[in-house]
Order: structure tokens, then sequence, then C-alpha cells
């Protein structure tokens, strides 16, 4: 049976605001945010399953399934209704969330968030599927002669950060960077602000424009000289700013 998430409440008055981390981070990562959040709203910033201290998931799961976890703890908490943040990862779980439960959802903010697959050129894609291929051989002969090349010679030259560093996860990061959201995106009602960081290396820009086509009511925010991590030092003011304002119904 899987054990509750790690949790901290923020805050005691106004409307509950659910805060969730992106891959390989944690619910500290968005404190300094939270901090800033907590004297208008109610927080709760959760641990996802297998980061930070709440233990990994006993199945691959995929972002729905880590929304029913999320769902079981808000009410754990009596929490029928609330808006949902979510970073990267915690994004796309944010937004299984508003598919699933709509009716639980007030309003929806996604900084950078995952699931869209990334548009690649020919050059690109060919680089892939190589890539892939290579990985694929690479695994079969370890298994054929006992061998671990694809630990020792693959992975640290073509993984990625996030895959090096997954371990007991890696299941679960490859089912999520292979789940596409864009099925789902017309499914979701909720007011949305999208925050970006014009200079994302990870989630592109260009995919900010594709959610903002795709989900009704959605509003785009875009930050100059900010990465994937808009919300570091300064920029957690600047996320505040925009993200009190939209609770408010002052821009959607």
């Amino acid at each position: 049976m899987q054990s509750a998430p790690y949790f901290e409440k923020l805050g005691s008055k106004g409307e509950p605001l659910v805060m969730l981390h992106g891959w390989g981070q944690n619910l500290e990562s968005l404190k300094p945010m939270a901090q800033l959040l907590s004297v208008n709203h109610r927080l709760i910033l959760i641990d996802l399953p297998g980061f930070g201290k709440s233990s990994p998931p006993a199945m691959v799961w995929d972002s729905f399934q880590y929304a029913d976890q999320v769902k079981e703890v808000l009410q754990s908490l009596d929490i029928k209704s609330f808006s949902v943040l979510g970073h990267s990862f915690g994004g796309k779980v944010a937004m299984s969330l508003a598919v699933r439960y709509p009716e639980m959802i007030n309003k929806l903010i996604l900084l950078a968030p995952s699931g869209l697959k990334r548009k690649r050129n020919t050059q690109a894609w060919a680089k892939f599927y190589a890539i892939k291929y290579l990985g694929r051989l690479v695994k079969k002969f370890d298994k054929l002669f006992r061998a671990n090349w694809f630990e020792t010679a693959f992975i640290p030259r073509f993984g990625s950060a996030d895959y090096k560093q997954a371990k007991e996860m890696r299941a679960v990061l490859v089912k999520s960077v292979n789940e596409d959201f864009t099925p789902h995106l017309a499914k979701i009602h909720a007011p949305t602000l999208l925050m970006w960081g014009e200079e994302d290396q990870e989630t592109p820009v260009e995919m900010a424009k594709r959610l903002q086509n795709q989900i009704r009511n959605a509003k785009l925010a875009l930050f100059q000289h900010k990465g994937h991590y808009l919300f570091q030092e300064c920029g957690s003011h600047l996320c505040a700013y925009h993200i009190r304002s939209f609770l408010r119904g002052e821009n959607g």
C-alpha cells in the first residue's frame, strides 16, 4: 500500500492553494514563493511520491495516478475545492487533476509544465531515434553477455541529467517523458494562468503557445531573462505578483 505523501501547510486564511514541484525537486524549491503567497492564501505544499520526504510509488505511475494521490491528501484535510499550482512535472500533475477532478479545481497555475512532445527537425529526430535504438542494442548486449555497458558507458554519455539521477524512479521518468498530454488539453475548463521564462530550454516557449491555444480561458505571462526555474531568487516575487493578481481575478 502506498504511504501518504509528505506535505507542509503555510498560511491560515484564504482559499486553499496546492503547490506541486517539478521532477527531481521537492516542496522546498517552491517554499520561497509560497511564503510570499501565504499572507493571503492557505497553502499546501506536497512532496510528490518519489521526491523529498515521500516514498516512491509502488508501481510505475503516470501523471493521473499522481493526481489521484494528491486528491487523497486533500481529502484527508477535508479540502473539497482549491486552486493548484504546478511547475514542470508538477504542472502536468496539476493538469491531470483539472481533467480528472474538474469540480474540485477553482483555478490552474502552470509554471512551464511538461506534457507536450518537443518539436524537432529531421536531423534532431534522426539523432533521437539513433540514440534510442543504440540504447536497446546495448541493453541486449548486456543481457546476452552479462555485461553492464548500459550503466557504465551508455548512460554517462547519452543519459539526461534527470535520468542519471532518477535511480529507482527511472521507469516513472521514462513513462512521464513518453506521456503526451495533448489529447487531454481540451478537457481543461478551469481558468488557467501559464507562466514561462523566455529563455527556457527544457520546455521551450513554443510549448507555451500551444498550451495557450488549446486550453480555453488560458492566459500567458512571459518573463524576460528567465529560464525553466523562473521562480528562483528574485523571480519568486515576480511570480507571486502575477499569481496574486490571477487569483483575485484581475488578469483572468
